[in-house]
């Protein structure tokens, strides 16, 4: 029986585990790589891409809706079509196709046999559809894609852009130039000229103006229903173009593979290079406009480019840094978050991450490492040329220390013992929470990457490089044992839950526990195509590793060992820090992570299971809202076994109480409430049943 509620237990925590959806912080709306975009108006507007995510906005990108791991796949979303804001399909690098009726909110597979990735859908109306694929395959349906008919086009190199009229013409490009013609709805296809050898990317159309871009700054264009093509003006020689979009009345848009955005106003014949403030490193891979100055161009680390109401200029999404984060910190019961990384960035939240201000660091640091926190005012940042970093304020000011000149890669306090290790193997100590620091003997050549502190005598660190090893004090640093070591690779990350019990991982997939005090480790099965940089056991005996490529894998600890799986973390940067708060009383808690290209996302739940001061009544109930998903109103049911002051609460996901239903006394039995969101914007929110008994607390989705 103890066996069956353990696998219970177990199973339950990985389940709603894996229902995990994080929320961007940085950049916004997100930081995935955007493949695809749609403009309905100048206030609606999609975009699909990596990680499986879909996203959309209602209000010209005040708010955003950002579904990622779409029906449980992590695949890229190379494109998409719609017909209508509500009814659209999508197509991924794994070969699949999915359809939604409700503007992306919900999406359900269609049944299509394909080995290859699909790069393109088009659609003209529910029933009539086209996808092209790798090794020159196109497909079509009749029937909204309940089934699919597949075509060879003769070609077989990847055809990577397809585009109707209506059901009968279109057009589909690909590798080497080579421009394909239908006018039967896809069943045969004929080649045109396009005038070039470059690959060709992607087609856009409005009536008889056709355009094709490509690589090599490339350009195609036909004014006569693709009749005949010729080449247009290079907007940027040498790079390629991943997307182009005709607004019509004569303006044409692109962006380019080194981040810069262009404009012709005159059908390609001239093209002027729009201000921005991307870097060479936001790749533009999606563009879709309906009139001149009425679109957007994305790419990259979530960039999106609006054209500014008037001038030559695009409007940049919001973002603090670009920047590379190596670490994260949050707390719990408190509204504040510091992360810091290369460039020698820092930054601090005091808002769950709505806003963020720059922290002034000492100068003669280029990349802070890592950060250990006691309470939100003190704590330290450590990081290259020897620099410990020690604030007693929040971060408003900083007392720098500064051992030789190799980085320190780790570092760790609880109360007031804690170490800091760097890369040649010397590890120094603090006894008064980080104000003071001292020099420890070099541990000897080894390369730390992270400490872990046990208690005020025990702390573990491991190493890398020649070393991938892990190493324990029981002298307060004095010296240090050799614990483990492995031949696979580095060990980035150590951490124990209690005395016996702990944790490392590090590079090819490694992930190990003890639970004997380090006596001895048991290698965890992991996917070793990833790299692990951080563990979290702040929830032990739950926990989280972050690592390459945006991979998360959750474990809860068992008399077994570990029983993990992955978890979607909404991005495919890598994620070098990893920083939970401890659970509260009905069991809601925040992860905040951290890594390339600026990312930083979080997962907040502040009640997710029912509180209860006394044993809840027989008679007391809750339902879940109806309609969920809702907009703009849902009904709220729930029953009372007797007479009792009741208030019902709205919170939204930073737990900021947006809105007081009820707070008055309701008779026995059965009751419902109206819940109008009509004033809040798209996302998910939680409704709070209070009573003398007990709070209860539920989830609901607004959808506008």
């Amino acid at each position: 029986m103890r066996s069956l509620l353990l696998l219970f237990i177990t199973t339950s925590f990985l389940s709603a585990q894996t229902d995990i959806r994080f929320e961007w912080l940085n950049p916004l709306p997100t930081g995935i790589d955007i493949r695809d975009a749609k403009v309905f108006s100048a206030d609606t507007f999609y975009a699909v891409g990596d990680a499986g995510t879909f996203l959309k906005t209602t209000n010209g990108g005040t708010t955003w809706f950002v579904h990622s791991n779409l029906v449980g796949t992590a695949s890229r979303i190379n494109a998409m079509s719609f017909i209508n804001p509500d009814t659209g399909w999508v197509c991924n690098d794994s070969g699949k196709v999915f359809r939604t009726n409700d503007g992306g909110i919900t999406f359900t597979q269609q049944l299509i046999t394909n080995n290859f990735s699909l790069f393109d859908v088009s659609f003209v109306d529910k029933d009539h559809g086209w996808l092209c694929a790798d090794s020159g395959y196109t497909y079509r349906t009749d029937n909204g894609g309940q089934k699919w008919m597949k075509i060879y086009s003769n070609y077989p190199e990847p055809l990577l852009s397809i585009e109707f009229r209506d059901k009968d013409t279109g057009f589909v490009c690909g590798e080497k130039g080579y421009l394909y013609k239908t006018i039967d709805g896809g069943l045969t296809w004929g080649l045109r000229s396009s005038g070039t050898i470059n690959t060709l990317r992607k087609i856009s159309m409005k009536a008889d103006t056709i355009f094709a871009a490509g690589n090599n700054g490339t350009v195609v264009l036909s004014v006569n229903g693709g009749i005949s093509f010729s080449l247009a003006t290079v907007p940027s020689a040498g790079t390629a173009l991943y997307n182009i979009a005709y607004a019509g009345n004569g303006y044409v848009y692109t962006g380019t593979n080194l981040g810069k955005g262009f404009r012709s106003t005159n059908l390609g014949n001239s093209w002027q290079q729009l201000a921005s403030n991307t870097s060479s490193l936001n790749w533009l891979f999606a563009a879709d406009f309906i009139s001149p100055r009425v679109g957007i161009i994305a790419g990259r680390a979530g960039t999106v480019l609006r054209p500014a109401p008037t001038g030559d200029s695009l409007r940049v999404n919001p973002r603090i840094t670009s920047e590379t984060f190596r670490a994260v910190q949050n707390f719990t019961g408190s509204p504040v978050i510091y992360a810091a990384g290369l460039g020698g960035i820092a930054f601090k939240s005091t808002n769950n991450g709505i806003s963020w201000s720059t922290l002034t660091l000492p100068s003669g640091i280029n990349t802070m490492s890592a950060i250990s926190f006691t309470d939100p005012d003190h704590g330290v940042m450590v990081g290259t040329n020897g620099r410990v970093n020690y604030t007693s304020n929040g971060g408003s000011s900083w007392v720098p220390y500064s051992f030789g000149t190799a980085r320190f890669w780790g570092v760790d306090i609880k109360g007031n013992y804690g170490y800091a290790g760097n890369s040649s193997g010397t590890i120094i100590r603090t006894t008064d929470g980080g104000a003071v620091w001292t020099n420890l003997s070099s541990a000897g050549g080894m390369y730390i990457y992270d400490v872990d502190v046990v208690n005020d005598s025990v702390a573990f660190i491991a190493t890398g490089l020649q070393e991938n090893s892990i190493y324990r004090t029981k002298d307060y640093g004095v010296t240090w044992d050799l614990m483990y070591n492995t031949s696979i690779a580095s060990l980035f990350s150590v951490a124990f839950a209690n005395d016996s019990i702990g944790f490392a991982a590090g590079q090819k997939g490694q992930f190990y526990y003890t639970t004997d005090a380090g006596t001895n480790w048991t290698k965890v099965p992991c996917d070793s195509n990833y790299d692990y940089f951080s563990i979290d056991i702040t929830n032990y005996p739950q926990g989280y590793i972050s690592g390459t490529d945006g991979k998360l894998t959750g474990f809860t600890m068992s008399p077994s060992g570990p029983v993990v799986t992955d978890l979607p973390s909404g991005t495919m940067s890598s994620l070098f820090g990893i920083s939970a708060s401890k659970k509260n009383d009905a069991g809601g808690f925040t992860i905040v992570m951290a890594g390339a290209n600026g990312n930083i996302l979080r997962y907040h739940d502040p009640a997710t299971s029912v509180s209860v001061p006394t044993l809840i009544p027989v008679g007391f109930t809750v339902e879940q809202n109806f309609p969920n998903p809702f907009n703009p109103s849902t009904t709220i049911r729930f029953t009372l076994d007797r007479s009792m002051p009741v208030t019902v609460t709205i919170t939204d996901m930073l737990g900021r109480r947006v809105q007081t239903l009820t707070e008055r006394e309701y008779p026995a039995g059965p009751q419902q409430i109206t819940w109008d969101a009509s004033g809040l914007a798209n996302g998910v929110y939680y409704y709070t049943i209070r009573t003398s008994d007990a709070v209860v607390t539920k989830k609901a989705l607004l959808i506008k």
